[in-house]
């Protein structure tokens, strides 16, 4: 038995062995055969072992047989090398998802189906059966990202690690394999995330390889294009200058070479990889305490700390630093401050561009007068984003790019009052709101806001778990009540900011149910009564006209990720419908907002022609309808109730990219080529762009501002400004000093009596108190004054006693007109009016009595 067993073995492996190694023997056919019927994984796969791994790691992560497999050994799935138990993945693949593949590029196309698997592109959407595979989970509301010129990168043990880095003489495609082949050679040294990131900086080579799914989004601009362009796709070109010159040779003098002209910045950026090998500088350049070269240094410097909430748009951030700076081709967008003024300024910056001496060039190109030919722009973007790629790189092994992804030990009730001197923010200047957001974790409970420009603030922070509950941030065990009390008193809401990003558990018909769920839990946090009493007069004092501070007035949901099929878009428009019927049924009546980033709006592929993209959740058109069921507005509507009728409308808070100059109109030309007519207006005014304000472009924040003023519906800064000694300066810079200022400009403000009689506003609790009580006094002395039969003569002969009594009756009257001209319940539509015409009435109708029955009192 033993010996048969050992011989059954011994021809399984053989057997195994030939069903490997014939089919590299045979001849291929010159048709198309199905991937399912061909043992796949008997390809060679040349240069694209490592994306093949990247692939399967990426497509059965959550699988626990893949999990022990790629655990086995050193790290087998991930190693580079197409051994067994690679190749017994890549078949199980090939076996369960099927498809067509061109015998003559077999190894190829299985790579490229790989590749496209699970990104909405491919033949498969559905998680393989093999395993329960998940995207790379999102960072939590609670990352933001920043550049800190004062962190310096210093590797721990360098002296050891130098030494054993001297092995790695390899090319590596894939920085995981980098990092794995890193800590190998490092035998036992710990090498933290940073020293990691560090090495792979200064290990990192550019390449150019085009990948043929990539190239297919060009087919609806130039299908010739798209033909020549996959005859050069998944080739390894060692530099830029290959790979645009192959391309060049490719098109030939067709119309093809035009289309390669208006796209090459678009290919350039789809093309461009980073390899990674260790060059023979690497033990200088870790051994030293990097530093910026100054030029770099300076260019950067306005970054410093300017904290952004998502990676994708602190890296435009990072480009948009160098675009300003080059300014090439200045006459097609506005000028902006950080504009290098001086060519020798652009020369030593270039001098540092790794020899790629093309400065003349540049200065052409920011010398043009008028507007540039598409062959000049295509040059200026191209010419960008190379120096831009040197430069950031310098930056990244120079100074941390830091993730902050943690909030304070315990930030308690506290929170941020308000600067001394503060009036109130009208819910929308001239149709213009300020929108600030409050990250939950800040430790700001010794600064103050100017809530003056501020007519809304989203706290921003707290989740949505899987079942529609409600968390608080890590750290943050309580609400900050000093924030809402102060906002409240200047007339400036206070929303809640609901953060998920996870979606997987309401996979299989589950989204309704979790969106349900969210609705009670957010008519409880909104329901939650007010702890402190001192603020509870304020609905005595207006008979419940005026609630007082609240838990919240508003909620701004930001569904970062949300699915994009159809099922899952009917739930959101029956959710938004549902929720905000629920906020306008409260007292006071609630408001609903959605945050996106302008990546959710704005298709950035390229498309034939009208060509739209509406299966994206928050894409135009489905901005326009989860508009219209937030708010019905039927389409005979009177013209001249439009504006009253949009008064409860649902605003989108829109995470604008840089450089703001060009990507605003972006904006807009994506809702202008989508939308028409009204549905076009409608959803522009409810666009509030959201800029993160660095503090040293007052200029270009002043252009946005009327840009946004003209073309959306408001301006939103994150996070918000907190009020500092220099918003009062002449000259100031700050978010809250620029806008003062636009203000100021546009009329908006009022002037200074304006200013003195807002004043007025975060007193008018106290203001209504002194009405009721001084009013009571005025009747009560009126009331004694005409009944009192020796009152005349005391009033005749006793100036105190006359006025005093003068006092209590026209005390009424002055507090009164202040409250007419300052409170913005008086002004409202509220129903006072009637009350205090009443109270007016009677408050003269009295002392009138007086007067008359005065002479009576006097006869004998």
């Amino acid at each position: 038995m033993k010996t048969n067993s050992i011989l059954i073995r011994l021809l399984g492996a053989l057997g195994a062995c030939m069903l490997t190694v014939a089919p590299l023997r045979a001849a291929p056919p010159e048709q198309p055969v199905d991937a399912s019927q061909k043992n796949c994984a008997a390809g060679t796969y040349a240069g694209s072992v490592p994306q093949v791994q990247k692939d399967l790691n990426r497509i059965y992560t959550g699988d626990d047989v893949f999990k022990r497999d790629a655990g086995e050994g050193d790290n087998p799935l991930r190693d580079g090398i197409l051994g067994p138990v690679t190749r017994r993945w890549l078949g199980l693949f090939c076996a369960q998802h099927p498809f067509e593949a061109d015998a003559r590029r077999f190894d190829l196309d299985v790579a490229a189906e790989l590749a496209r698997f699970g990104t909405g592109t491919g033949t498969g959407h559905a998680t393989p059966a093999a395993g329960n595979a998940q995207p790379e989970p999102l960072p939590g509301p609670e990352a933001s990202y920043r550049y800190d010129p004062a962190f310096l990168r210093k590797p721990k043990d360098i002296a050891l690690i130098l030494a054993r880095l001297r092995t790695l003489t390899d090319r590596y495609n894939d920085k995981n394999l980098f990092d794995d082949a890193v800590r190998r050679a490092s035998k036992g040294l710990v090498l933290d995330n940073a020293t990691l990131a560090r090495i792979a900086n200064f290990a990192a080579v550019d390449g150019y390889m085009l990948p043929g799914q990539a190239v297919q989004q060009f087919k609806g601009a130039s299908p010739g294009l798209v033909e020549k362009l996959m005859l050069k796709t998944d080739i390894d070109y060692a530099s830029a200058d290959d790979f645009h010159m192959d391309l060049r040779v490719a098109m030939g003098e067709g119309p093809e070479k035009a289309g390669l002209a208006r796209l090459a910045a678009q290919i350039d950026k789809l093309a461009h990889v980073v390899h990674y090998r260790i060059p023979t500088t690497i033990a200088a350049d870790l051994s030293a305490a990097t530093e910026l070269e100054p030029p770099v240094a300076a260019l950067y410097l306005s970054m410093a700390k300017v904290e952004y909430p998502s990676k994708e748009l602190f890296g435009l951030a990072l480009r948009a630093r160098m675009v300003r700076a080059l300014d090439m081709c200045p006459s097609n967008r506005y000028r902006h401050e950080g504009r290098l003024d001086e060519d020798g300024d652009v020369r030593a910056l270039w001098a540092l561009m790794d020899g790629k001496n093309r400065i003349d060039e540049v200065l052409a190109l920011r010398a043009v007068q008028g507007r540039c030919t598409p062959q000049q722009a295509t040059l200026a973007a191209g010419l960008t984003e190379a120096a831009h790629t040197v430069f950031y790189r310098k930056l990244d092994k120079a100074a941390e790019l830091v993730t902050l992804n943690k909030a304070p030990a315990t930030v308690g009730q506290g929170g941020p009052g308000a600067v001394k001197g503060c009036g109130c923010a009208p819910d929308a200047r001239e149709g213009m709101m300020t929108y600030g957001f409050y990250p939950l974790w800040s430790n700001a409970a010794k600064q103050n806001m100017d809530f003056d420009v501020l007519s809304r603030i989203g706290l921003y922070g707290m989740t949505i778990d899987d079942k529609g509950a409600l968390k608080l941030p890590a750290g943050v065990n309580a609400t900050p009540w000093t924030l809402l009390e102060a906002a409240h008193r200047h007339r400036t809401k206070v929303d809640w900011v609901l953060y998920k990003n996870d979606w997987s558990a309401a996979k299989g018909g589950r989204m309704a149910g979790l969106l349900s769920n969210l609705i009670q839990s957010i008519d409880a946090l909104l329901r939650t009564p007010y702890p402190k009493t001192d603020w509870r007069g304020t609905a005595l004092a207006t008979f419940g006209l005026e609630q007082g501070p609240s838990v919240g007035d508003g909620i701004t949901l930001r569904f970062e990720g949300f699915p994009a099929t159809k099922p899952e878009q009917e739930a959101l428009g029956s959710f938004i419908q549902a929720l905000t019927a629920q906020l306008h049924a409260m007292k006071p009546a609630r408001q609903l907002h959605l945050m996106v980033t302008q990546a959710d709006i704005v298709d950035s592929t390229v498309k034939a022609d009208n060509a739209n993209n509406d299966d994206r959740p928050f894409s135009p058109s489905n901005l326009q309808t989860l508009m219209q069921k937030a708010n019905l507005i039927p389409d005979n509507a009177d013209p001249a109730d439009i504006k009253r009728l949009r008064a409860n409308d649902l605003r989108v808070l829109v995470l604008l990219q840089e450089p703001t100059s060009s990507e605003k109109m972006l904006l807009r030309a994506s809702v202008e080529n989508t939308l028409f007519s009204s549905g076009r207006v409608r959803v522009l005014r409810n666009i509030i762009p959201i800029l993160e304000y660095d503090g040293k472009r007052p200029g270009q924040l002043n252009d946005d501002l009327i840009y946004f003023k003209d073309n959306f519906g408001g301006v939103g800064f994150w996070p918000l400004s907190f009020a500092s000694i220099e918003d009062d300066l002449d000259g100031a810079t700050t978010a809250n000093a620029v806008l003062h200022t636009y203000f100021n400009s546009a009329g908006i403000d009022g002037g200074v009596v304006a200013k003195v009689i807002d004043q007025i506003c975060p007193n008018r609790t106290w203001l209504r108190w002194l009405a009721w009580i001084s009013s009571i006094l005025a009747i009560v002395a009126g009331v004694t004054l005409s009944r009192c039969r020796g009152c005349g003569t005391r009033l005749d002969n006793n100036a105190f006693y006359l006025v005093g009594m003068v006092v209590l009756i026209v005390l009424p009257f002055l507090v009164i007109a202040a409250l007419v001209v300052g409170d913005p319940l008086f002004k409202s539509d509220s129903g006072v009016h009637w009350f205090i015409a009443a109270l007016l009435i009677g408050v003269v109708v009295i002392p009138g009595g007086y007067g008359v029955l005065k002479p009576a009192r006097k006869l004998p």
